[in-house]
């Protein structure tokens, strides 16, 4: 694998559970050093499509690739220097700091998979607490921390695995409208390619440059961001009454919401 950001194919990928199938032949495109957002309702499939690109989940069928390579040829130590995930629910019984946390993240690039104790402090740790913001938490211990603070300690891990492909389950889930902002531009400007799973439609609007729309377990829609999110498709996805409107500063897409279609429905019956 080289190591510039290679795009991400996903080529008629199947995967159940419990006797469910949740995604049924998913075929999309994360292109290469762009930020791409994965939309949908609760329960179509966005996590697992990431657990899937991640290989914590394997496909009944399908694959991914990574550039030319299909993901599953990799050993496991080049996918973990290539590939980092920020997972929404992050948990650890160990009782680690933030410096510790954030030490894990270079492990694949060790000679071995050395114990935390065992990691040094170096430049590539500070460097990743900066572009955080979080330095100040070095020496916090995890269990102390916010949801927000939890999530921008993850956030510098994954920096630390140096990766070529980032991959996000609701980055701003724990944060406030300002810290959100801040770290969907932090994102941006790696110039890594980037899935994230997104709730919020405004924000994926302003920093996603590709969408792709999962319902069911299938891609209802995927291309640029303009083209992809519009009204007729909040209706049919979401069930949604809204205005899509160029934002009047930045000319993206602007979702405003008017409820849903069933009470706009009978609001305007007789």
């Amino acid at each position: 694998m080289t190591h510039h950001s290679p795009d991400i194919r996903v080529e008629d990928v199947s995967w159940s559970a419990g006797g469910r199938r949740i995604l049924d032949q998913v075929s999309c495109t994360a292109p290469a050093g762009r930020v791409t957002g994965l939309i949908g309702p609760n329960g179509s499939g966005k996590t697992s499509l990431l657990s899937t690109i991640a290989r914590l989940e394997s496909p009944d069928s399908g694959r991914v690739l990574l550039g030319d390579i299909a993901s599953t040829a990799m050993h496991r130590r080049e996918f973990a220097r290539t590939v980092a995930l920020v997972e929404q629910h992050s948990a650890t019984e160990l009782d680690l700091t933030v410096e510790q946390i954030v030490e894990l993240g270079a492990i694949p690039h060790r000679g071995g998979w050395a114990r935390p104790a065992a990691l040094g402090t170096g430049e590539l740790v500070t460097d990743c607490l900066e572009t955080a913001g979080i330095t100040d938490l070095r020496h916090r211990l995890w269990q102390s921390l916010s949801g927000g603070e939890k999530q921008k300690t993850q956030l510098a891990r994954a920096f630390a695995q140096r990766p070529c492909v980032l991959l996000l389950d609701e980055p701003t889930n724990h944060l406030d409208v300002s810290a959100s902002l801040e770290l969907l531009e932090l994102i941006r400007a790696r110039g890594l390619t980037t899935v994230a799973a997104m709730h919020d439609l405004n924000l994926a609007a302003m920093y996603c440059d590709h969408l792709v729309v999962l319902c069911d377990g299938r891609v209802t829609a995927e291309g640029p961001t303009e083209s992809v999110l519009t009204a007729d498709l909040l209706a049919e996805v979401y069930g949604l009454d809204a205005l899509v409107q160029p934002h009047p500063r930045t000319g993206r897409p602007l979702v405003v919401l008017c409820g849903t279609a069933t009470e706009t429905a009978e609001r305007a019956a007789p």
